[in-house]
């Protein structure tokens, strides 16, 4: 997922990836193939 995160935004890199909880749950909005929003969706 921090993979495919990463492809349309640099910030979501190896630092992300180690500091994310596990699991969790992402949504990501886009504008054809720009990222426009990402949202946690996984509650503790």
């Amino acid at each position: 997922m921090t993979l495919m995160m990463e492809h349309f935004d640099r910030k979501f890199d190896y630092d992300f990836l180690m500091n994310m909880t596990k699991p969790d749950i992402y949504k990501m909005t886009f504008d054809n193939e720009k990222l426009i929003d990402v949202q946690r969706v996984w509650k503790d």
